[in-house]
C-alpha cells in the first residue's frame, strides 16, 4: 500500500501522503482524500437514483432549478476532461504528478456524469415537484474543499503573475468555472420546485391511494438492501395491512399479463415446453448462473484471506496496510458474498413464479382448448398443482448441480494445495460427517487442540478447518438436488403429454352451416352425444330439436335422465358421435351458468366482469336482475370484498347467483341455465326468474334445466328428458291454457319417425307413466307424485294449487 501510494504521488515510502506541504495541505492529500473519495461518495449516491419511479401517465415539465442543476452537472463532468489536456504540456503545467491528476480527473467526471443521470431520472418522478433527495444534494458539494484549497494554492504559486504560462493558467481558468458552475448548482437547488400539476383523474375507478408497486423504479441499492420494502414494514408496524389491497402491487415482470405475452411469444402448438420457457426466460437464468458463480467464488475468498491473515499475525513482517487489506477483504468478500447469495436465492424465486405463472395460463388455456377430450379432472388438478411445482424445481437444481461439484472440487484442490495428500482425510471425515454430525463435531474439536500445539503448521490447520466445513453443503445438498432435478423430468414429460393432446375443433363439433330457418337459433338432428368417445357411458340422442329466436326453453325430467348433458352437448362438452348440431352465430359463444358455480378468487366484481369492461348502468341491472344489490350492501368493501378460494366466504346461494350474474353481464344471446334457482330459497328464486331471466334476458334464447315446475308455465316450450331420450316437447300455458295455433315461436321435437303431440291430460299421463283416464281430481295427484319420485318439488303449502296449475297447463304440445 505504502509502495503504491509512493509511486502515484511522488513521495517517499516513509512518508507516501503527507498531509502538510509548506503553509498548505498536500496536493496529493487534495486529490486522493479531498476529491476522488468524496466524487466516489457522490458517483455511488447518484447511482442509487438512476431508477427512480417514472410516472407513466403524466410528463412533468422540469422547473427552472432542476434545470440549472442539470446543466451544472453536466459541465461539471466536462470539465475535469478538459483539465486533463494541459497536463501533457511541459512539467510545471500542474501541480501533482501526471497518473494523481488523470485519476482524481477521471473520477471527478465519472462522478457528475452518475449525478447527472440521476438528476435527470429524479426530475422525471414523483420527486420532480420539490427540490430532491438532500442528502445527493449536500453530496455534490462535498468535492468543493478540494476546489478551494486547489484554487489556494494556485494563488499562492503566483498563477497570474508575470510570467503567464499558458497550461497553469489554464488550469486556473478551468478551476475557476468549476466552482462557477457549483456555485450555480447552489443557486438551482435553492429554487423551489413548480407546484405538481393534478393528475387526471379516471372517473370509475377508487378515489383511494393506489398502492405502490414493489421494486418497478427502485435503485439498485434499494433492490439490493431491500429498502422499497421500507414503506410496507411501516404501514404494517402501525397496523394497517387489513386487505390484500394494502400490500404493493405485482412488478410488472410478475404480472400474469406480462408473462403471458412473453411466453405467447415463444410457444405454438406441437412445440417444447422446455424450448418456450427458455426462449422466454432463459437468457435472464443463465445470468443469475453468473451472479451465482461470482457470490460461490467470494466464498473461497475467505479461507484464503484467513490464511493470509493468520500468516501476516505470525511472522510480523508485512507492512500494517496489508494486515489492513486482509481483515477488510475477509470483511467485505463475506458481506458481498452474502448479499449475492441472497440476491441469487430472491431473484431464482421471482425467475420460478415468472415460470410458473407462463405454464399455468398455457395449462390453462390447453384445458379450454380440450373440451371432453381432456384428462380426468383429478389428473387435470395434479397437472396444475404439484407438476406444475415440481417442473419449476429445475429453476433452483440446475444452478446447484453445476454449482456444487464445482464448489467441491474448488475445496478440494484448495485442501491439497494447503495440506497436501492429507486433504483425503478432511473429505473422508467431511463425507462421515453427514449422517454423525454431532459425534464428528466432537472429535473435531479434539484434534483442533492437538493441532494448535504444532504452532509451525498453525496457519495451514486454520484455512483447512475453513476449506473442509465448505465441504459439508455440498455434500448435504447434491442428493436433493439430483432428486429435484428428476422429478423436475417426469413432471415436465406429464405436462408436455397433457400440451400435445389434440385440440378441439368446433368447426368439427358444429355444423359450419347455420339453422335451416332464419328464425332459429339452434338445432339438432339425429344427435348422438357421448360423455366418452366410443360410446361406452350414457347417451344423449335428440331426433329433432329446433329452438327459435328469443324462447324461453324449460327441460325437466328425472334425476340423472340427461338434462344438464343435453346443455353440455350443446356447450360443446360432450363427443358427437353422430347427427348435425347447428347454432346461429356460434362465434359470440353461450352464457353458460352451472350446477357447480365456479368462483374465482377475488373480488364479486371481477368474478361478475370476468375480464370484460366495465359498464356501470349495464352492471346496476345485473345486481339488481340476480338479486345481489341488498346482499353487497351489507359486505363492508360491497363489490370489492374478496370471496376466497372458490367463493368459501359466500353462501351456496350468493355463488349461484354471482355466477348467474356473470353469464348474464357477458350479454350473449343463447343462455344455458343448469338449474340456477335450485340453491336459492321461493322468493330469490321468484326474483331470478321475473326480474333476470323474464327480465334482463327476455330478449335473449334461454334454456332452463329446473325442477320447480311452478315456473313452467312462463316456459314457451318444455322438454322431457328420460334415459338420455327427449321423449316429448311442448308449451304450457297459464292455468291451463292453450297457446296460439300456428305460435312460430314454439320448437318443434320429434320422437321416432314421427311428430307426437298431446292435447289431453290423459296422454300427458301416459308420458309420465301415471295411469289413464279421463280429466278427474285424482289425475293431478298422481301426476304430482311422480314429480315427486323424480325429485320435482314445488313449494311447501302451494302443492296441490301450483300442481292443478302446470298440469292442467300441459293443454296443448306443439306438433
Amino acid at each position: 500500500m505504502e509502495w503504491l501510494l509512493a509511486q502515484l504521488c511522488e513521495t517517499s515510502v516513509s512518508q507516501p501522503l503527507p498531509v502538510w506541504e509548506g503553509d498548505t495541505t498536500g496536493h496529493c492529500f487534495t486529490q486522493l482524500v479531498l476529491s476522488a473519495l468524496p466524487h466516489a461518495l457522490l458517483a455511488v449516491l447518484s447511482a442509487c437514483h438512476w431508477g427512480a419511479p417514472r410516472n407513466p401517465d403524466y410528463i412533468l415539465h422540469c422547473s427552472p432549478g432542476w434545470r440549472l442543476r442539470l446543466a451544472a452537472s453536466f459541465l461539471l463532468s466536462v470539465f475535469p476532461l478538459l483539465d486533463l489536456l494541459p497536463v501533457a504540456l511541459p512539467p510545471g503545467a500542474g501541480p501533482g504528478p501526471i497518473g494523481l491528476e488523470v485519476l482524481a480527473g477521471g473520477v471527478a467526471a465519472v462522478a457528475w456524469i452518475s449525478h447527472c443521470l440521476a438528476l435527470w431520472a429524479l426530475a422525471h418522478s414523483p420527486h420532480g415537484h420539490s427540490r430532491g433527495p438532500l442528502a445527493l444534494a449536500l453530496a455534490a458539494f462535498l468535492p468543493a474543499p478540494a476546489l478551494v484549497l486547489t484554487l489556494l494554492w494556485h494563488c499562492q504559486r503566483g498563477t497570474l503573475l508575470p510570467p503567464l504560462l499558458p497550461g497553469p493558467l489554464s488550469r486556473l481558468c478551468l478551476l475557476i468555472l468549476q466552482l462557477a458552475a457549483l456555485l450555480a448548482y447552489g443557486l438551482g437547488w435553492a429554487v423551489p420546485g413548480e407546484p405538481r400539476e393534478p393528475w387526471p383523474q379516471e372517473p370509475l375507478l377508487s378515489q383511494e391511494q393506489e398502492p405502490e408497486i414493489a421494486e418497478d423504479g427502485e435503485s439498485w441499492l434499494s433492490r439490493f438492501s431491500y429498502a422499497w420494502l421500507t414503506p410496507l414494514l411501516a404501514r404494517g408496524a402501525r397496523g394497517e395491512l387489513r386487505q390484500p389491497q394494502d400490500t404493493c402491487r405485482l412488478p410488472h415482470r410478475l404480472h400474469p399479463a406480462y408473462l403471458a405475452r412473453v411466453f405467447q411469444a415463444h410457444w405454438q402448438e406441437g412445440a417444447q415446453l422446455w424450448r418456450a420457457l427458455y426462449g422466454a426466460f432463459g437468457k435472464h437464468y443463465l445470468v443469475l448462473g453468473l451472479l451465482k458463480l461470482v457470490g460461490t467464488m467470494l466464498g473461497f475468498s475467505g479461507p484464503l484471506l484467513l490464511s493470509l491473515l493468520v500468516g501476516f499475525l505470525e511472522e510480523g513482517q508485512e507492512p500494517l496496510s496489508n494486515g489492513l487489506l486482509y481483515a477488510l477483504g475477509l470483511a467485505g468478500g463475506a458481506v458481498l458474498g452474502a448479499v449475492l447469495q441472497n440476491q441469487y436465492g430472491y431473484e431464482i424465486r421471482k425467475m420460478t413464479l415468472q415460470a410458473r405463472g407462463a405454464v399455468l395460463n398455457i395449462l390453462y388455456r390447453k384445458a379450454l382448448q380440450l373440451g371432453p377430450r381432456g384428462p380426468p379432472v383429478g389428473e387435470a388438478l395434479n397437472l396444475l398443482g404439484t407438476d406444475s411445482e415440481r417442473l419449476l424445481n429445475f429453476a433452483g437444481s440446475f444452478h446447484e448441480a453445476w454449482g456444487l461439484p464445482l464448489q467441491l472440487a474448488v475445496t478440494l484442490y484448495l485442501l491439497h494445495h494447503q495440506v497436501g495428500v492429507a486433504f483425503v482425510g478432511g473429505l473422508i471425515l467431511a463425507l462421515l460427517l453427514v449422517p454423525v454430525n454431532k459425534v464428528i463435531a466432537t472429535r473435531i474439536m479434539a484434534s483442533n487442540q492437538e493441532m494448535l500445539q504444532h504452532k509451525d503448521a498453525r496457519v495451514k490447520v486454520f484455512t483447512a478447518l475453513a476449506l473442509v466445513r465448505m465441504l459439508i453443503l455440498p455434500l448435504n445438498n447434491f442428493p436433493w438436488v439430483i432428486n429435484g432435478l428428476l422429478e423436475a423430468k417426469v413432471s415436465l414429460d406429464r405436462i408436455q403429454r397433457f400440451l400435445d393432446l389434440p385440440n378441439q375443433n368446433p368447426q368439427a363439433y358444429y355444423s359450419p352451416d347455420p339453422p335451416t330457418e332464419p328464425s332459429t337459433v339452434l338445432e339438432l338432428h339425429e344427435a348422438l352425444f357421448s360423455w366418452d368417445p366410443v360410446g361406452t357411458s350414457q347417451e344423449i340422442f335428440i331426433s329433432h330439436l329446433e329452438v327459435k329466436k328469443g324462447v324461453l326453453v324449460g327441460i325437466v325430467g328425472k334425476v340423472g335422465c340427461g338434462k344438464s348433458s343435453l346443455l353440455a352437448a350443446i356447450a360443446g362438452e360432450l363427443h358427437r358421435l353422430r347427427g348435425r348440431v347447428a347454432v346461429l352465430g356460434l362465434s359470440k359463444g353461450f352464457g353458460l351458468a352451472t350446477q357447480e358455480p365456479w368462483i374465482q378468487f377475488a373480488t364479486i366484481r371481477d368474478n361478475i366482469l370476468f375480464g370484460k369492461t366495465f359498464d356501470a348502468q349495464l352492471y346496476k341491472e345485473v345486481l339488481e336482475a340476480c338479486a345481489l344489490s341488498d346482499d353487497l350492501s351489507i359486505l363492508p368493501a360491497g363489490d370489492q370484498t374478496e370471496v376466497g378460494e372458490k367463493g368459501v366466504t359466500l353462501s351456496g346461494g350468493q355463488r349461484a347467483r354471482i355466477a348467474l350474474a356473470r353469464a348474464v353481464y357477458q350479454e350473449k344471446e343463447l343462455y344455458l341455465l343448469d338449474d340456477p334457482l335450485a340453491a336459492v330459497d321461493a322468493d330469490v328464486a321468484n326474483h331470478l326468474l321475473h326480474r333476470c331471466i323474464l327480465g334482463v334476458l327476455s330478449h335473449t334464447t334461454r334454456l332452463l334445466c329446473t325442477h320447480r315446475i311452478e315456473y313452467l308455465e312462463r316456459a314457451d316450450m318444455v322438454l322431457l328428458m328420460e334415459a338420455g331420450r327427449l321423449v316429448q316437447a311442448g308449451n304450457v300455458g297459464p292455468r291451463g291454457g292453450s297457446p296460439a295455433k300456428g305460435d312460430s315461436r314454439l320448437p318443434r321435437c320429434n320422437r321416432g319417425t314421427g311428430t307426437v303431440g298431446l292435447s289431453h291430460v290423459d296422454r300427458l299421463g301416459r308420458l309420465l307413466h301415471v295411469r289413464p283416464g279421463p280429466r278427474h281430481p285424482s289425475a293431478p295427484w298422481e301426476t304430482l307424485s311422480w314429480l315427486h319420485r323424480t325429485g320435482v318439488r314445488p313449494q311447501r303449502g302451494r302443492e296441490k294449487g301450483a300442481h292443478q296449475r302446470n298440469t292442467n297447463g300441459f293443454g296443448t304440445w306443439a306438433v
